[in-house]
C-alpha cells in the first residue's frame, strides 16, 4: 500500500522541534517540514523531500541495507526499489549480517547532503565513497572501505576491544578490514584493558587526523608517525605518542600527576607516557590536584594545558609554558617557571564580577590564589560585570593581561602599573552587545587616551599611555578626578550614657562615611581613648565602619574614628561610657555610676586619695590614687537615689552630676559644681 504524508506546513510557530516520518512497504510520498526531520524509510520506491535548505537544518534519513545499495545525488537504489530524495543533510545506512555493498561514488556533494554514516554490522562489507563525506562505523568482519574525493572521509570505531591500525588495514578480534582514500581515524576503546596500536602508520597512509581513545581501563595506546591525539580517563596506561606532533588529553575527575615520562591518574599506579609534544590535564567536578611540577624540557613537551572543573582545584605548572583555564571554585594556581620569552597563562572565564590583586583573584563568591603567572586573562559573561585589575601590580609577577567582556554593560579597570601591558576587548556597542566603560579613575596621573578608529563592532579602537594599554569596542572612558577626602556622616557607640558598659564587656563603634571618589580604597583607625588603637572593618560598597573593644576600667572615653583614602582623611568622635572608676592621663578622676542607687565616698588619707564606692548592685570597692596625680574630679551617677560625699580634705575641684532621683550630695573642700536632676535632692 502506498502512503502519503505531508508536513511541509509545519514551521517553528508550531512549537515543535523535531518531526519523525516513517514510511511503509509501499511506494510512499513523504514531504518534510521546515523543522528538523527524521525519516525512516521502508521497502518500496519512495519519494522523499525533506524540504531542508542545504546547510540550514540537519534533516536526516535512516535506512538499512541487506545486499547492495547505490546512492546518487537524487536516488537510492536497492534491488528493484529506487527511492527519489531531496533536501537531506545526513544519511545513515545500517548493514545486515550478510556481505553488504554500499556504493556512493556517484554523489557530487552539490545536493546539500553533508555526510553519510555507515555501520555494516556483521559480514564482510564493502563501502565506496564519493564526493560526500563518508563516516564508517564498522568494526566487525573483513571489510573493504574505499574513500571518495571528500577530504574528511573517516573511520570511527568504538568498542571495548583491541584495535591495530596500519596504513591500509585495521584489525579487530573479528577480522581485518582494508582501507584506502581515508583521511580521518577515530579509534575508541571501552571500560576494559584495551590495546589500540597505530604504531605501524606512516605518512604514506594519507591520514590527516588520527585520534586514539583508551578511556577507563589499563590501556596500551601507541601512536603513529603522524600528528596524533590520544585520550585516556583512568587506569595504569602505557602511552606512546610515536612520531609527529602528538597531543595527550587526560579527562578524569581525579588527581593527575605528570612527569617527564609517566602519568598517574587518581590512585592508579603511574604508567609510562612518552613522545608527546602537548598535554592537556582536565579535571572534573571534584577538588582535583593537577600536578606537572616535575616536567621540564627533558620531556620533549612544548606546552601543557590545565582545564579545571567546578571544584576547588590546585594546579602546579611545569618548567615549560603552561596554559591554565578555570573560573569556578576556590582554586590555588601555581604557574611554575616558564622558558625565556614565554609566559605561563591563567584565563578566568565566568559570568561574574572579578577583582585581581597581587596573588589573589576574586571571581564572584570564589577566592583564588595564584603565583608564577606572567599572563593573566579575565573574560566576562553575558551580564553587566565589573572586571577590576586596578589593585594588580607587577610585584605579582604578571607582565601581560587580557581583559575581555562579552555581552552586557561592563566596567573594566585595568592595572595602572607601567610594567603590565594590557589588551582590552569590549563586547560591542550600544544594543545587544552592551555599552562598555574603561574606568581609569584610579590612575595617579591622567592617562592619555588615543582613539584611532572604529572598533570591530560598535565601539572605539585605540590605545592608552602610548600603547601600554590597547582597547577595542569601548564606548566610554572615566578619567581620574581630583581627590576628595572621605566624609564621616555618623559615628555611634554601643556604650552610651543611657546604655553603659561594664569593664570586660565588648563595646562596638559604628560609623558611616561617603567619598566622591567611588574607586578609592579606604582604611579606618579607631582611637579608643584609653591609650589603645585598632583597625576597623570597612564595607567599601556601603561606607560602613565597625570595630569592637573591651575596656578594663570604668570611665568616660572619647573615641575617635579616622577614615583614610590613602591621600586624605576625615575624623569624628563619639563617647564610650563604662561604669567604674579611672584616672585619666590628664589627671581627671572619673567615677561613673549606674541607673540604680550609687554610694560614693572620696576622702584624703595623707598622700593618698581613697575612693570607696558601691555602684548599683555591685559590692563595695575601695580604690586608691596618689593625691598629687589627681587634678580634678568628675562624678556621674545618673538615675537612682544616690549618695555622694566628698570630705572636706578633698581640695581638687569637682564636677558632680547626680542625675534624677532623691540624691544626697556633699561637696569637698575645693570649688565644686553640683548638678541635680528630677527628685528631692539634698
Amino acid at each position: 500500500m502506498s502512503d502519503s504524508a505531508d508536513a511541509s506546513a509545519l514551521t517553528t510557530l508550531s512549537g515543535l522541534s523535531i518531526v519523525r516520518m516513517i514510511g511503509g512497504d509501499g511506494n510512499d510520498v513523504l514531504t518534510g517540514s521546515q523543522l528538523v526531520d527524521y525519516f525512516f524509510e521502508g521497502n518500496g520506491s519512495d519519494t522523499i523531500d525533506a524540504q531542508g535548505t542545504p546547510g540550514a537544518l540537519l534533516d536526516q534519513w535512516y535506512t538499512s541495507v541487506s545486499g547492495s545499495l547505490t546512492l546518487t545525488d537524487t536516488t537510492m537504489a536497492q534491488g528493484s526499489d529506487v527511492d527519489t530524495y531531496a533536501g537531506f543533510e545526513a544519511l545513515t545506512v545500517n548493514g545486515s549480517a550478510f556481505d553488504d555493498v554500499v556504493d556512493t561514488s556517484a554523489t557530487t556533494g552539490t545536493n546539500g547532503l553533508g555526510g553519510i554514516n555507515f555501520d555494516g554490522g556483521d559480514g564482510d562489507d564493502t563501502i565506496v565513497g564519493g564526493a560526500v563525506r563518508l563516516n564508517v562505523l564498522d568494526y566487525r568482519g573483513n571489510n573493504t572501505i574505499i574513500g571518495g574525493s571528500h577530504a574528511l572521509d573517516g573511520i570511527f570505531l568504538s568498542a571495548d576491544i583491541d584495535i591495530t591500525l596500519t596504513d591500509t588495514t585495521y584489525t579487530t578480534p573479528t577480522g581485518t578490514s582494508t582501507l584506502s582514500g581515508i583521511e580521518r581515524i577515530d579509534l575508541w576503546g571501552g571500560a576494559g584493558d584495551n590495546t589500540i596500536d597505530a604504531s605501524a602508520v606512516t605518512a604514506a597512509s594519507g591520514f590527516t587526523s588520527v585520534q586514539l581513545i583508551g578511556w577507563e581501563g589499563n590501556d596500551t595506546v601507541l601512536g603513529s608517525a603522524l600528528n596524533d591525539t590520544i585520550r585516556v580517563s583512568g587506569g595504569t596506561n602505557v602511552l606512546n605518542g610515536g612520531g609527529g606532533n602528538d597531543l595527550l588529553i587526560v579527562q578524569a575527575d581525579a588527581d593527575q600527576v605528570l612527569t617527564n615520562s609517566t602519568l598517574m591518574i587518581g590512585a592508579a599506579v603511574a604508567g609510562p607516557s612518552v613522545n608527546f609534544e602537548q598535554v592537556v590535564l582536565q579535571g572534573g567536578d571534584g577538588d582535583n590536584v593537577l600536578d606537572a611540577s616535575a616536567v621540564d624540557s627533558g620531556s620533549g613537551l612544548l606546552w601543557l594545558q590545565f582545564n579545571g572543573g567546578s571544584g576547588n582545584d590546585t594546579y602546579f605548572g611545569s618548567s615549560l609554558q603552561d596554559f591554565i583555564f578555570d573560573g569556578v571554585g576556590n582554586n590555588s594556581v601555581h604557574g611554575g617557571t616558564s622558558p625565556s620569552g614565554q609566559s605561563d597563562s591563567w584565563q578566568v572565564t565566568a559570568p561574574s564580577d572579578m577583582v585581581a590583586s597581587d596573588g589573589v583573584m576574586t571571581v564572584g563568591v570564589y577566592v583564588n590564589t595564584f603565583d608564577g603567572i606572567e599572563d593573566l586573562r579575565m573574560v566576562g559573561g553575558d551580564g553587566d560585570e565589573i572586571l577590576d585589575a586596578s589593585q594588580l601590580t607587577s610585584a605579582s609577577g604578571v607582565q601581560t593581561m587580557l581583559v575581555s567582556s562579552f555581552l552586557g554593560d561592563d566596567i573594566i579597570r585595568p592595572s595602572a602599573d607601567p610594567l603590565i601591558s594590557t589588551n582590552i576587548n569590549g563586547g560591542g556597542g550600544v544594543g545587544p552587545n552592551g555599552f562598555d566603560t574603561v574606568d581609569l579613575s584610579h590612575f595617579t596621573t591622567t592617562p592619555t587616551v588615543v582613539i584611532s578608529g572604529a572598533g570591530t563592532e560598535d565601539g572605539n579602537l585605540g590605545y592608552i599611555n602610548g600603547g601600554l594599554i590597547s582597547f577595542n569596542n569601548i564606548e566610554q572612558f572615566l578619567l581620574p578626578q581630583s581627590n576628595e577626602a572621605p566624609v564621616i556622616t555618623t559615628v555611634n557607640s554601643s556604650a552610651s550614657m543611657s546604655s553603659k558598659a561594664l569593664p570586660g564587656e565588648s563595646v562596638t563603634v559604628t560609623a558611616l562615611f561617603t567619598d566622591a571618589n567611588s574607586a578609592d580604597t579606604h582604611t579606618a583607625t579607631i582611637d579608643w581613648g584609653d591609650g589603645t588603637t585598632s583597625n576597623g572593618t570597612i564595607n567599601q560598597l556601603t561606607g560602613e565602619v565597625t570595630a569592637t573593644h573591651v575596656y578594663t576600667t570604668g570611665g568616660i572615653f572619647d573615641v575617635s574614628v579616622t577614615v583614610d583614602d590613602g591621600t586624605d582623611s576625615d575624623s569624628a568622635t563619639t563617647t564610650a561610657v563604662v561604669t567604674g572608676v579611672r584616672l585619666t592621663a590628664a589627671g581627671v578622676l572619673q567615677v561613673v555610676g549606674t541607673e540604680q542607687r550609687d554610694v560614693i565616698h572620696i576622702k584624703r588619707h595623707g598622700s593618698t586619695l581613697k575612693v570607696k564606692h558601691n555602684l548599683g548592685t555591685a559590692s563595695t570597692q575601695l580604690e586608691s590614687f596618689m593625691n598629687n596625680d589627681v587634678t580634678s574630679i568628675q562624678i556621674v551617677t545618673c538615675d537612682g537615689n544616690d549618695h555622694i560625699h566628698l570630705f572636706d580634705n578633698v581640695h581638687q575641684p569637682a564636677t558632680i552630676d547626680a542625675g534624677d532621683g532623691h540624691d544626697h550630695v556633699v561637696g569637698g573642700g575645693g570649688d565644686d559644681l553640683i548638678r541635680g536632676g528630677a527628685g528631692n535632692d539634698l
